[in-house]
């Protein structure tokens, strides 16, 4: 009925307790694809393991070329009815499969969607279910809420809603670059508020690591998608441009903490100020945000020591 993909590349360390998470759902129909992409480290082993011990896992091992290609070749490599995706360093709940199919089996919804918590905690909600049952409704929610995130873990999509895409393997981030697709395929997506996806924080993880130019190939994704969105859904241009200044953002601020005060993407990112500026204020993005786009719209170094002071570095 479902089909589990986990893109797995050197994560020995916390792979089992993902595989673990999954072998024991109480929902049992379902295969687990292990893509191992060339893991280097005892990763490729450890799914070996695994598909040896229950026949639901099978591993693929290839060559090492990227999350999107890992995820791609689970799609194509499918037989459920429904995909979900697991990232081989985060696990779930032991009802995690169960609580989405329920979810989209009883809304007849083509995707379901669930809470998930970045720490070791159980966290239920008490939220009632929020149901968006037309296209425009849910490429609304998903860019004016926080309740359909752009990564593709702690969700569960129709198969059929990826007949014709697959992720994005030529951005450097390859969710943001897809899910917006995805959802223009939806017509109705169903979210519950239980936490039943654990996402894992990790120091080496991207959001940590120092500025780099994936920072500036998601600003660049964010105008791909408002281009899209400006042919598609007009009404919410003003929406997706607030997510270019988003990405702008976290560059800038990355750009702080690594004390880059000259850089050739300063002119660049201080026209994205100038031209979307208005958009992101008013947006619903925190009143410190808005502070710190508001300095960097007037100087981008200002902006930058604004929030090196505000943040004791």
């Amino acid at each position: 009925m479902i089909s589990v993909i986990v893109p797995v590349y050197n994560v020995e360390d916390y792979l089992p307790h993902c595989l673990d998470s999954i072998i024991n759902q109480t929902f049992i129909d379902f295969e687990a694809l292990l893509i191992d992409d060339g893991s280097t480290d005892s990763s490729g082993i450890i799914c070996d393991n695994y598909a040896s011990l229950d026949k639901r896992f099978k591993c693929i091992h290839i060559t090492n070329s990227g999350v999107a290609n890992a995820r791609n070749i689970g799609i194509n490599n499918a037989s459920g009815d429904y995909l979900t995706f697991i990232d081989s360093d985060d696990y779930v709940a032991e009802d995690y499969l169960e609580y989405l199919y329920t979810l989209a089996y009883n809304n007849n919804a083509d995707i379901s969607v669930c809470g998930y918590s970045d720490n070791n905690l159980f966290v239920t909600n008490n939220k009632n279910l929020k149901l968006y049952s037309n296209n425009k409704d849910c490429m609304s929610a998903f860019f004016t809420t926080n309740e359909i995130t752009s990564s593709p873990w702690c969700k569960l999509f129709k198969v059929s809603i990826w007949k014709d895409i697959r992720f994005d393997m030529d951005s450097l981030c390859e969710d943001a670059a897809t899910l917006y697709k995805v959802i223009a395929k939806t017509n109705s997506i169903v979210v519950g508020f239980d936490r039943k996806y654990f996402y894992r924080k990790r120091d080496s993880s991207a959001t940590n690591k120092p500025f780099s130019y994936k920072d500036i190939d998601y600003i660049h994704t964010m105008e791909e998608r408002s281009s899209f969105i400006y042919k598609n859904y007009p009404e919410l241009i003003h929406a997706s441009n607030a997510y270019i200044i988003y990405a702008a953002n976290l560059a800038l601020i990355k750009m702080a903490k690594c004390k880059i005060y000259k850089s050739e993407y300063h002119s660049y990112l201080q026209s994205l100020y100038k031209k979307y500026e208005i958009d992101f204020l008013k947006g619903h993005s925190s009143f410190l945000a808005k502070i710190f786009s508001y300095f960097a719209w007037i100087n981008i170094n200002t902006a930058m020591r604004f929030y090196r002071i505000t943040n004791n570095r």
